[in-house]
């Protein structure tokens, strides 16, 4: 992969080896070569028995994205009134809410985040949602 698609604190699956399906955060990136990026993953406690903490280092092509979903929005602390517009209070600085709705898409199927009601971006995944909610100052780790 010719870029570099995650940064620490982003959620991702892992799809190679022995972790293939484990869910981690990203604690760093660097290039390994030209074109090539290389992560290293905290996957958590006990992977292969040990009850230390682990981490697996493995490269961008080799971890998957986290697809968004109303679950883990709501285990984020996020709210809904009608099953399909979801939104979190936010109160900070200039911002008061961001919604994110999941019955109208665009036309690539992506969904719409707006900061108090104006369209901000297009998403799929939750390492987006993060990445937009750290460019705005709130608190982006998340729960899957």
């Amino acid at each position: 992969m010719n870029k570099l698609e995650y940064i620490p604190g982003d959620i991702v699956k892992i799809e190679y080896g022995e972790a293939t399906g484990k869910i981690g955060f990203v604690t760093i990136t660097f290039l390994r070569r030209k074109g090539c990026y290389s992560l290293v993953v905290f996957i958590g406690k006990g992977f292969q028995g040990s009850s230390k903490d682990d981490w697996i280092q493995t490269y961008n092509d080799e971890v998957s994205p986290i697809p968004l979903t109303p679950d883990i929005l709501e285990k984020n602390g996020w709210r809904t009134q009608n099953r399909w517009y979801y939104y979190l209070d936010v109160a900070e600085g200039f911002i008061s809410y961001i919604g994110i709705d999941f019955k109208h898409k665009s036309n690539k199927g992506h969904l719409y985040v707006e900061v108090d009601g104006n369209n901000m971006v297009e998403i799929q995944y939750c390492h987006e949602l993060q990445h937009l909610l750290f460019g705005l100052g709130l608190k982006h780790e998340m729960d899957v």
